[in-house]
């Protein structure tokens, strides 16, 4: 069986002034992907963000899970429909 390695790359985008950066990870990926206060306040970071453009941009083209550019997963879907976008799935060496 062959076996797929994952290579985590960040961006500029994702930590040079991010308002993300540094702040625990478990705000950005909920578990039960209910919406919180903490995933309001997380969104209102992200609206604060100088890179919140690209980090949405990014999340509309990739199949990432959690709060990215301010957006939830649903929200995406919504988005990525409206603009006739399919996303690049991320292999995560499953």
């Amino acid at each position: 069986m062959r076996r797929e390695r994952f290579l985590l790359v960040l961006k500029p985008w994702q930590f040079e002034g991010a308002t993300c950066w540094g702040i625990e990870t478990d705000f950005y990926f909920p578990d039960d992907h209910r919406v919180t206060d903490e995933n309001k306040k997380v969104k209102a970071l992200c609206r604060k963000c100088i890179w919140q453009k690209e980090c949405l941009t990014y999340a509309l083209h990739y199949s990432v899970v959690g709060i990215w550019g301010g957006t939830s997963p649903r929200e995406r879907s919504a988005m990525r429909t409206q603009l006739n976008i399919i996303p690049i799935p991320i292999n995560e060496g499953k």
